[in-house]
């Protein structure tokens, strides 16, 4: 299954598709980020994080917590690890 990874580090955030829900390298610093979320083919959204999480280098101008991220759904599936 293909997943669309969600991450926030450097302020910024950015997504990538892999078939595996693991780590990227930051495209602004290079340090390895864990995803904060993840979206499989069928569209369900599932959380890696808490929603009081903070990335490093904080979220992008606007934005205060996960929820408020643009066109972020009101309903998710937590994940725990």
């Amino acid at each position: 299954m293909e997943y669309t990874r969600f991450y926030a580090h450097c302020g910024r955030t950015w997504a990538d598709y892999k078939s595996a829900i693991c780590e990227d390298r930051c495209p602004f610093c290079g340090a390895e980020v864990a995803p904060y979320a993840s979206m499989d083919t069928r569209g369900e959204i599932f959380l890696h994080i808490s929603s009081r999480f903070v990335p490093e280098g904080g979220w992008p101008a606007g934005v205060a917590a996960v929820e408020d991220l643009p066109g972020w759904p009101k309903t998710v599936v937590p994940v725990v690890c």
